[in-house]
Order: structure tokens, then sequence, then C-alpha cells
């Protein structure tokens, strides 16, 4: 089965990193949609919770 970009998807960057939820695709800043970008969610080794905008080049499926 192909994994395919999509809110919920697990992902990862390809230089590593935590584990993240994918909580946006596609991304949008302006009301357009931009299927370069996803915005990613994940908490750190201290429980603080992050949200970033990643092109989903640099991103990994789980």
């Amino acid at each position: 089965m192909d994994k395919k970009f999509a809110v919920g998807v697990q992902v990862y960057l390809k230089s590593g990193g935590p584990d993240m939820t994918i909580t946006k695709y596609p991304y949008s800043e302006d009301g357009s949609s931009d299927k370069s970008k996803a915005e990613c969610s994940w908490f750190d080794e201290n429980s603080n919770f992050h949200v970033h905008v990643f092109p989903i080049v640099a991103l990994e499926f789980v």
C-alpha cells in the first residue's frame, strides 16, 4: 500500500528527530492549497508540545 500525506499520518524528518503527526495538509497561510508543505506536531522528550511547518520533501513516513 502506498502511503500518502494526509492529516493524522505519522512522519519524521529525513535528517532525524522525533515522530510527528501531520496536523494540516495541504498547508496554507492564505487560503491556497500548497501541497509542498505540511504542518506537523509532536511532543519532545520533556513532554513539551511543538507545531511547525515543514516542506514535504524533508519528511519520511514512519
